[in-house]
């Protein structure tokens, strides 16, 4: 909560005069297990209880009238301030541009220039098959078989792999140190619409390609900057369902899901809360961090949706088990797309009021509220 954000700033001040005051002693060496993954759990763990971060998909990239203005953020544009969590999305990792067109580099630096605001970073994966087809082309029922181990396209899955890996090592601060960011690998896994989707691949299948995913990130390529996030989307409505493609807790951290589709009708939104809940549930059984991956009303064509609709969502089910975070889709450009396609109010649309309203309630956290939790 916010005010308790100030009494913990407060106390750190107290803390740090005890300290000099006791002795100059040199500092114990860290915990040589720690990780940046490790220590970005540690920093999620400690906010879940000061609030809910809010994120925003490719905020600093673009906005619905802007592009590639250094500093940028539609969020920041009407709260005055930014986001607390960014998302990114590195589809086309081979290529030099994302499936978005955001220049891989490009995305590197905001990775960096948010983490030195503090900010907390999270990576989806819409990858194509190594045949070229993007991850809406579900014509091949065969595709996730064949990247596995022993399948005729696993060695140039593998090479895939070692792009991805390649990324995340790459994200590191002025000083040098590894910046731990939250990847969200195969998501919305219980739909129809990727290759990696149900009807698409077998159950079993699937949690294979999850397991050897993490399993070549972290112990082949050594890559310790990452936490992974298990993301159904909304076609579940009890915690069997929802566990259904589960890989298990040795290969997840958080505990997500994206539904877009409940919040489209009023009469929908209780189901909405349902699966969410059971996601809250969940959470506070296994003691593991849980959010809401994806979400939002596209063109926010509820004005008060963020405040009448989406905060009461989040205050029911943070009352079973404190939330991370949540994040709204991308706002695409207006011009450049052609099309109406965006999830957080922009500079001048009707929603700023309550988009505003809905920032600064105490359940709520952006850039500036988190700082204190280095």
């Amino acid at each position: 909560m916010k005010t308790s954000i100030k009494n913990y700033i407060s106390r750190i001040s107290i803390v740090c005069i005890c300290i000099l005051s006791v002795s100059c002693n040199p500092k114990p060496p860290q915990n040589i297990s720690s990780t940046p993954a490790s220590q970005l759990i540690d920093r999620l763990e400690a906010l879940k209880d000061e609030g809910i971060l809010f994120g925003h998909q490719d905020d600093l990239a673009y906005g619905v009238n802007w592009i590639g203005e250094d500093g940028r953020s539609d969020v920041k544009d009407v709260i005055g301030d930014y986001p607390a969590l960014y998302g990114w999305d590195i589809g086309q990792i081979d290529s030099l541009k994302n499936l978005d067109n955001v220049p891989f580099n490009k995305i590197r630096e905001y990775i960096i220039s948010s983490h030195e605001r503090q900010g907390v970073s999270t990576i989806s994966w819409h990858t194509f098959s190594t045949e070229g087809r993007d991850s809406w082309d579900t014509s091949d029922k065969q595709t996730v078989k064949e990247i596995l181990p022993n399948g005729k396209n696993h060695n140039d899955f593998n090479k895939k792999l070692d792009k991805v890996a390649d990324f995340l090592l790459s994200l590191k601060d002025k000083n040098g140190h590894q910046i731990p960011v939250i990847l969200r690998p195969w998501h919305e896994m219980n739909g129809e619409w990727f290759w990696w989707g149900m009807g698409n691949c077998t159950d079993d299948e699937y949690i294979t390609l999850f397991r050897y995913t993490v399993d070549y990130l972290r112990t082949r390529k050594k890559v310790d900057n990452v936490i992974i996030c298990f993301s159904p989307d909304r076609n579940f409505t009890n915690e069997k369902e929802y566990l259904q493609r589960y890989p298990g807790d040795d290969y997840v951290d958080i505990l997500g899901i994206d539904n877009y589709y409940d919040f489209k009708e009023e009469s929908r939104i209780q189901l909405a809360q349902k699966k969410l809940n059971v996601v809250a549930t969940l959470a506070a059984k296994k003691k593991m961090l849980y959010a809401f991956s994806e979400t939002g009303l596209e063109t926010v064509r509820d004005y008060q949706w963020f405040s009448k609709t989406l905060l009461p969502v989040l205050e029911e089910a943070n009352k079973i088990q404190p939330m991370s975070y949540v994040m709204v889709w991308r706002n695409a450009n207006k011009k450049k797309e052609k099309k109406n396609h965006f999830f957080a109010p922009f500079r001048g649309h009707p929603s700023s009021e309550d988009f505003i309203e809905f920032s600064n309630n105490k359940l709520i956290l952006t850039n500036k509220e988190i700082q204190v939790y280095n």
